[in-house]
C-alpha cells in the first residue's frame, strides 16, 4: 500500500519526516516501507515504526482531504496513532515511541510477540 501511495505529495512528506526522526538510530524507515519483506517485518522494531508511520501518513493524507475524526480508538501500537490523529503526539514523537517500544521489546525478556488478555 505504501508503494502506491508514496507517489502522493502529502503522504511522501509524512513517511519522510517520520524516516527523518529514525535517521539518528540507524533505522532507515523508507526501506522498511518501500522494499522490506515479510522477514524485514519480522523484526518487532522495524514492524512498529513502519505500522506508525503508516497510521501518521493516512491520517494526513485523509486530513488533506478534508477527512478528520470525531474520536479515535486504538489499541496497542494505534494507541500511538491515536495520540498523533488527535494533535497529542507529534509525528516524531509517535514513530520515536514506537521504535523505543521496539527496541525494549527486544531488549525484554518476555516471549516475542505475546499478548496477554484480561476477562472481566
Amino acid at each position: 500500500m505504501a508503494r502506491s501511495l508514496y507517489e502522493l505529495q502529502v503522504f511522501r512528506k509524512s513517511l519522510d519526516r517520520c524516516a527523518a526522526a529514525l535517521k539518528p538510530y540507524g533505522l532507515d524507515l523508507i526501506e522498511i516501507v518501500m522494499n522490506g519483506t515479510a522477514k524485514t517485518l519480522e523484526h518487532c522494531t522495524s514492524s512498529f515504526v513502519a505500522i506508525i508511520a503508516m497510521q501518521v501518513a493516512l491520517t494526513d493524507t485523509l486530513a488533506s482531504l478534508g477527512i478528520k475524526p470525531d474520536f479515535f480508538v486504538g489499541h496497542s501500537l494505534g494507541e500511538l496513532g491515536c495520540g498523533y490523529a488527535d494533535d497529542t503526539l507529534t509525528a516524531e514523537q509517535a514513530v520515536l515511541a514506537a521504535y523505543w517500544r521496539g527496541q525494549a521489546f527486544l531488549e525484554s525478556d518476555v516471549a516475542h510477540f505475546a499478548m496477554a488478555a484480561i476477562g472481566e
